[in-house]
Protein backbone atom coordinates (compact mmCIF):
# COMPACT_ATOMS: atom_id res chain seq x y z
CA UNK A 1 0.00 0.00 0.00
CA UNK A 2 0.88 3.65 -0.08
CA UNK A 3 0.42 5.70 3.08
CA UNK A 4 0.82 9.33 4.04
CA UNK A 5 2.73 9.92 7.26
CA UNK A 6 2.60 13.12 9.25
CA UNK A 7 5.79 15.21 8.89
CA UNK A 8 7.03 13.09 5.96
CA UNK A 9 7.33 14.95 2.63
CA UNK A 10 6.75 11.85 0.50
CA UNK A 11 4.35 8.91 0.73
CA UNK A 12 5.62 5.60 2.13
CA UNK A 13 5.34 2.34 0.21
CA UNK A 14 4.37 -0.57 2.49
CA UNK A 15 4.68 -4.18 1.31
CA UNK A 16 3.67 -6.96 3.66
CA UNK A 17 3.12 -10.71 3.81
CA UNK A 18 1.66 -12.13 7.03
CA UNK A 19 3.58 -10.45 9.86
CA UNK A 20 6.60 -9.37 7.78
CA UNK A 21 6.68 -5.95 6.16
CA UNK A 22 9.02 -3.49 4.49
CA UNK A 23 8.65 0.26 4.05
CA UNK A 24 10.37 2.78 1.83
CA UNK A 25 9.71 6.41 0.90
CA UNK A 26 8.67 6.98 -2.69
CA UNK A 27 8.52 10.05 -4.89
CA UNK A 28 5.06 11.58 -5.02
CA UNK A 29 4.92 11.80 -8.82
CA UNK A 30 1.32 11.28 -9.88
CA UNK A 31 0.32 10.31 -6.33
CA UNK A 32 -1.92 12.39 -4.09
CA UNK A 33 0.31 12.53 -1.03
CA UNK A 34 -2.70 13.10 1.24
CA UNK A 35 -4.36 9.76 0.43
CA UNK A 36 -3.62 6.21 1.47
CA UNK A 37 -4.26 3.11 -0.59
CA UNK A 38 -4.05 -0.53 0.42
CA UNK A 39 -4.36 -3.56 -1.82
CA UNK A 40 -5.26 -6.88 -0.23
CA UNK A 41 -4.73 -10.17 -2.03
CA UNK A 42 -6.39 -13.21 -0.52
CA UNK A 43 -9.38 -15.50 -0.45
CA UNK A 44 -12.48 -15.03 1.63
CA UNK A 45 -11.52 -11.53 2.76
CA UNK A 46 -14.32 -9.63 4.44
CA UNK A 47 -14.23 -6.07 3.11
CA UNK A 48 -16.40 -4.55 5.84
CA UNK A 49 -14.39 -6.21 8.61
CA UNK A 50 -11.11 -4.89 7.16
CA UNK A 51 -12.57 -1.39 6.81
CA UNK A 52 -13.79 -1.48 10.41
CA UNK A 53 -10.35 -2.53 11.69
CA UNK A 54 -8.67 0.34 9.83
CA UNK A 55 -11.24 2.82 11.13
CA UNK A 56 -10.58 1.59 14.69
CA UNK A 57 -6.85 2.20 14.18
CA UNK A 58 -7.47 5.70 12.85
CA UNK A 59 -9.88 6.52 15.68
CA UNK A 60 -7.34 5.47 18.33
CA UNK A 61 -4.92 8.14 17.10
Amino acid sequence: GVVSVENEPNPILVQAVYDMYDTEPIRAVGVDSQNCRFIFIGRGLQKQKLENLFMECAASQ
